[in-house]
């Protein structure tokens, strides 16, 4: 559980890091970013979807209407900093054109990853007849369920079981992982070399917070669903005093 809840407490501080760097960029007219962000999106697609997503512009150079496509999942990607109806009307219309004069796209879904803690404005835009945005035929989108943002990402995330998704949450660490840039650095796990490691570590990695009082009682050490027996041993101090101390530090 405790290992759960550092990932999500770590992807949550990463893509809030994220957000405020793509905003500050945007404010400064820099849009360069926004090339990194669609490769950013499209591994997060993969890990936590299973999307299997390349860069359109690597098929297509200078893409129009999409950035991000999987033929195998049949979807296509847009990916923006901007948060407005226009910006999403304007791909709708492009996406248009490009059926009338080919039908690759057929049956494709359409998914816009606004790159905002919140896509507030695009997702409530309903038009003047209050239909919301029309979409071409052929291409399947659904504005309710289509437009993620940042949020959407990190309800994702919250979502996981760490026993059922154990290898999203592992490739998802070993994603943050290789970008500590943005995500921080990992804590390398320190090798376990006697008994108080040992049991320093169980402690560690499954309770943050005193939540009650353990208590030693006969070289036994018992919790709910824990189980320790230290058998401690050093040359010039004696067991029970290594106890004591082990005692204090953990406890008391």
């Amino acid at each position: 559980m405790i290992n759960r809840k550092r990932i999500i407490d770590r992807f949550n501080m990463g893509m809030s890091i994220f957000s405020y760097y793509i905003n500050f960029n945007r404010i400064c007219n820099l849009h360069d970013i926004n090339i990194e962000a669609e490769s950013f999106v499209s591994d997060i697609c993969r890990i936590l979807y299973g999307w299997d997503l390349k860069n359109a512009n690597t098929i297509s150079f200078n893409n129009s209407g999409y950035d991000l496509i999987s033929e195998k999942d049949k979807i296509i990607i847009q990916v923006t900093s901007t948060d407005k109806s226009a910006k999403l009307i304007h791909t709708l219309k492009t996406l248009e054109t490009v059926m009338r004069k080919e039908s690759d796209l057929s049956g494709y879904t359409l998914y816009f990853v606004i790159l905002k803690p919140k896509a507030d404005e695009s997702s409530k835009y309903m038009g003047r007849e209050n239909v919301g945005y029309v979409c071409p035929n052929g291409i399947v989108f659904n504005q309710k369920k289509n437009i993620y943002d940042f949020s959407t990402f990190i309800e994702k995330v919250r979502g996981l079981s760490e026993v059922a998704d154990a290898d999203k949450m592992g490739s998802l660490d070993a994603f943050m992982n290789n970008n500590r840039s943005l995500f921080g650095p990992f804590e390398p796990e320190v090798p376990i070399k006697n008994n108080i490691d040992a049991c320093i570590k169980e402690y560690a990695d499954n309770f943050c917070e005193k939540l009650f009082r353990h208590l030693y009682k006969d070289a036994e050490v018992t919790l709910e669903r824990v189980f320790v027996q230290p058998e401690i041993y050093d040359s010039d101090v004696p067991s029970r005093k290594l106890v004591s101390i082990l005692g204090n530090f953990l406890w008391n």
